[in-house]
């Protein structure tokens, strides 16, 4: 390359910058990905914890084998042990939940039955 236009190439690429917006997009996708982690996590502490340790009056989503969704409701616990009430209602969309809860609270069904925990 010419000396002269090596010189004037070395100036130009001197003063011009990348604008920042350039990377927004990626910078953005990460915060996405980042921020989406971190609440799908905190779903999954929550969800825990409240397993280990039910309480009276607790709404338990469940998904069952068949593909459908109903709610239980945590009527009393003792400490091995958590008595549940089932909803007579269930749906095939996670969304249909928000609507048994609704219609179905409080929820009556056959006398509760119980889980105990193993030991």
């Amino acid at each position: 390359m010419l000396p002269v236009l090596k010189k004037a190439y070395e100036s130009v690429k001197r003063r011009t910058r990348v604008p920042m917006w350039t990377y927004c997009g990626s910078m953005l996708l990460v915060l996405i990905t980042a921020s989406s982690f971190f609440v799908s996590q905190r779903h999954v502490f929550q969800t825990a914890s409240m397993a280990r340790s039910p309480e009276a009056g607790d709404i338990i989503k469940i998904r069952r084998d068949s593909g459908t969704y109903t709610l239980y409701k945590v009527m009393t616990t003792t400490p091995d042990s958590a008595y549940l009430l089932m909803s007579q209602y269930e749906t095939n969309l996670v969304s249909g939940l928000m609507t048994i809860k609704e219609k179905a609270l409080p929820l009556t069904c056959p006398p509760p039955w119980g889980f105990r925990e193993r030991t």
